[in-house]
């Protein structure tokens, strides 16, 4: 039998501890490190979210997180925006013929808080490295809820996580070492996620750490357990399948630009469907012509015949949704927003289940605009073909990992190729 230690990490000591248990929390003491600083304040947040009693409560320990994170961001010279929190407004009452609600702003129903997970693997975080944090205004945190900060959270305006929901930003390779062994530094992930405007994370839902993105105005089903993102205007379920497309939200969102207030007064939706449903009839014909889809383009399609994993880069028609076989999974990044609805509508008709679409402008380097390609344990993940009418330099750059190494991108300026031979 060969030599074990070749497989060995050098970097990775492994000793007895004989000190007694009483001393394992040494960590916690440790106030020289940026980590362990943070981690204490989100501990002691912690503890008072589960003291509150009423709403005022609730609202309040909110205020406290946010003026000892600005505290912590100030003592090691961190940019304002590192830690943005915007608890703004006031508490809206809500009154119609059946009864009323209110709608506070952003606050920690009893119970809900949160973590900074495995920081004691993480002691020699630069300052520049402790995880960002954006919670918008008007945001609910259930009762219970958890957001475990492994890595940079943004979490947008009027985003709901329900009772008992689970965020997951630090966790272990399932891939790699078995058991307590998962649970060594060098296991754990860090994906950053981004919650957009909207969202409802359903009560008991787990977010695993591959569900980078949650869309806008999107839904994510009670005890689901996701671990891939979630396109804008959807509805899914365990494991993100798709339920159901939101198209005629994403008219009244991207056509009208509703304000917080004009949302809260709607509550006939149907009347809302009613109303797109004529639009869509009115201006689909507008897109039967289209610089995305040519000739070419249709020919090239069937030699790809079979790829199951498709990604289309701000196209400028819905119709492009009936040259790509149903089967496959299909994501879209637009710059346009108002195509959305009608893409998701197109998507509904043609009775496809896996279309995917999100808004391009969002992202930065922090939340690249599409899954990276990657092996692991063997399997290579990322996408068998990326549609694009044109690349600039900066988006072959960024798209270049998205690819899988025997993809390839399509566009009208470059022959049908692997994308790392163009």
């Amino acid at each position: 039998m060969e030599n074990i230690t070749k497989f060995y990490d050098q970097s990775i000591e492994v000793s007895e501890f004989a000190q007694s248990n009483s001393e394992l929390g040494v960590f916690d003491d440790n106030t020289r490190v940026p980590v362990v600083k943070f981690n204490n304040i989100l501990k002691e947040v912690r503890t008072q979210s589960k003291k509150t009693v009423d709403l005022s409560d609730e609202i309040a320990i909110v205020e406290v997180l946010k003026q000892k994170l600005a505290h912590l961001g100030k003592e090691f010279h961190l940019p304002k925006e590192h830690f943005y929190i915007d608890n703004t407004g006031a508490t809206l009452l809500i009154k119609s013929g059946r009864g009323q609600h209110y709608i506070s702003p952003t606050h920690f129903e009893n119970g809900a808080y949160l973590s900074s997970p495995h920081y004691d693997h993480e002691l020699n975080y630069s300052v520049n490295e402790l995880p960002k944090l954006h919670i918008g205004k008007y945001t609910r945190f259930g009762k219970g809820a958890s957001v475990n900060i492994g890595a940079d959270i943004f979490i947008g305006d009027y985003v709901w996580l329900a009772p008992g929901s689970v965020l997951l930003r630090q966790e272990h390779d399932a891939y790699g070492q078995p058991s307590i062994g998962a649970r060594t530094v060098a296991m754990t992930k860090q994906p950053a996620i981004h919650i957009s405007d909207y969202a409802w994370v359903g009560r008991d839902v787990i977010v695993g750490w591959g569900a980078k993105y949650i869309g806008k105005a999107s839904i994510v089903g009670a005890r689901s357990f996701i671990n891939k993102w979630v396109g804008d205007y959807s509805i899914v379920g365990d494991h993100s399948k798709i339920l159901r497309y939101l198209p005629y939200k994403a008219y009244l969102m991207e056509y009208y630009n509703p304000s917080i207030n004009d949302v809260l007064r709607i509550s006939d939706w149907n009347k809302v469907y009613k109303e797109w449903i004529k639009y869509y009839h009115t201006k689909i014909s507008d897109y039967d012509y289209s610089t995305f889809i040519n000739d070419y383009m249709r020919k090239e399609l069937e030699l790809l015949d079979g790829r199951k994993n498709i990604a289309v880069i701000e196209p400028d028609t819905p119709n492009f949704l009936e040259i790509l076989p149903g089967s496959s999974n299909i994501d879209v990044l637009v710059k346009d927003q108002k195509l959305t609805p009608f893409i998701l509508q197109k998507a509904q008709n043609l009775g496809y289940k896996n279309v995917r679409v999100r808004n391009l402008n969002v992202f930065n380097q922090k939340f690249p605009m599409l899954d990276r390609s990657q092996f692991i344990a063997g399997k290579e993940t990322g996408y068998d073909v990326i549609m694009s009418s044109e690349i600039t330099e900066d988006l072959r750059e960024n798209l270049a990992d998205s690819l899988k190494s025997t993809g390839y991108f399509l566009t009208h300026h470059f022959k049908y190729a692997p994308m790392r031979s163009l």
